[in-house]
């Protein structure tokens, strides 16, 4: 148990500390630059977020349950070759991401189009591959450190400036410094492994990044979309619902670190009875953080964003609620998806949840944004969000049913 705890509270460090800078500084950039350049800050990173997503090929989402299983010296030429694979698929994909945030922002090109460059360049880093060693020195050192000294160096240039540039600039740079580290703290030895990394085998590895890379590009279109939607079809709800996405994403970053020590814990080769011990553990402390999760949005979201900088009070009940329970749904689908379904290898079956949200969450944007601004574009998020997580348990206790029958067979 003291070692469990060791590790979560390691996580917890390593999440929490540049998302807690990151959060603390929305209400200085509010007031210091202004509302406006605020949320286009918000919406680069929405673009940024799609395309780190993108670039990452899906080793954010089962690299962890990958390296988990590996070999120690397996992992070197894991990492080699997709950080091989991410270059190549990097400059075209950013590059486009950037395009977009610069025409939804064009009263504020460079400080949206270099917010959208600093969070889409974190694609290339290695934190998967570090949650997936169970290695919280690295995670802490190579990710979370410079980020949130750039959050940190970020404010006071802003200050002195008075300029929202200076702040994406030094964000752009802890970026840059942190995946540097962490790709040269991962590729140690390298020429050790040479016979297993190369052009060719991370084009082999990526096509079988297939499914993990379409799961996070749908479910991140249905996630960070509606704040491009919302700044396209219903600009003047941009900053509110931007403050809302910031709270909901704090409030899951909270318990992000508790799934990453999941994604380490319950994967095992074979699959066991013990595995599907550890699912059932899993499955139960998830529903209790949901519920956790929902109520602290719905109850505590209007006040948190007054002291954000919603000072007009734009953010009530009627965001909060949908919103609230979308945050559940995604702490159960992460759950049921990146935790159970992955360690019983259903990659496919990820894909296909995703999809299905994906399939639902844009069209009803399209459709709730006009109508509704960021409540339509919440209601819309909660829809999608429900599709996945039911679609995931039904097959889920499906799953579970095989795999036990196939475990007392033996």
């Amino acid at each position: 148990m003291r070692h469990v705890l060791s590790r979560l509270s390691g996580f917890s460090v390593a999440v929490l500390v540049p998302a807690a800078v990151g959060f603390a500084v929305i209400p200085i950039l509010i007031r210091v630059a202004g509302s406006s350049e605020w949320s286009a800050i918000a919406v680069g990173q929405s673009a940024g977020t799609i395309a780190g997503i993108v670039v990452a090929l899906g080793w954010g989402f089962n690299g962890p349950t990958i390296v988990a299983m590996a070999p120690a010296d397996g992992r070197v030429a894991i990492a080699v070759n997709s950080l091989i694979a991410r270059a190549i698929a990097a400059p075209v994909v950013i590059g486009l991401a950037c395009a977009v945030a610069a025409v939804l922002q064009r009263d504020h090109v460079w400080v949206s189009t270099l917010s959208c460059l600093g969070v889409s360049i974190l694609g290339l880093g290695m934190t998967w591959l570090f949650i997936g060693a169970q290695d919280v020195r690295s995670l802490l050192l190579y990710d979370a450190l410079p980020r949130a000294a750039s959050s940190v160096a970020g404010i006071a240039a802003l200050l002195h400036t008075r300029d929202a540039l200076a702040f994406v600039l030094c964000q752009l740079v802890g970026a840059v410094v942190s995946v540097v580290l962490s790709a040269h703290a991962c590729t140690r030895g390298m020429d050790a492994v040479r016979d297993d990394w190369s052009a060719r085998e991370a084009m082999r590895q990526s096509r079988k990044q297939a499914f993990a890379g379409v799961t996070v590009l749908t479910a991140s279109t249905y996630l960070s979309m509606p704040t491009l939607i919302v700044a396209a079809l219903a600009p003047g709800s941009v900053f509110v619902y931007a403050i809302a996405d910031r709270l909901t994403r704090f409030m899951f970053l909270a318990i992000a670190p508790i799934y990453q020590w999941m994604q380490g814990w319950v994967p095992s080769d074979p699959v066991s009875t013990e595995t599907l011990r550890r699912i059932r553990l899993v499955l139960q402390s998830s529903a209790i953080l949901a519920v956790v999760l929902a109520t602290l949005t719905i109850v505590a979201g209007p006040t948190a964003a007054r002291l954000l900088g919603d000072e007009a009070g734009l953010l009530t009940w009627t965001l909060t609620v949908p919103l609230g329970i979308s945050v559940a749904m995604s702490a159960l689908s992460r759950c049921s998806g990146m935790v159970c379904l992955l360690a019983l290898g259903r990659d496919r079956t990820v894909a296909v949840s995703a999809v299905l949200g994906a399939c639902c969450g844009v069209p009803l944007l399209l459709v709730l944004v006009p109508w509704a601004g960021a409540v339509g574009a919440a209601v819309a998020v909660l829809i999608s969000e429900t599709v996945v997580t039911a679609f995931q348990a039904v097959r889920l206790h499906q799953v579970v049913r095989t795999v036990r029958e196939q475990v007392h067979a033996c």
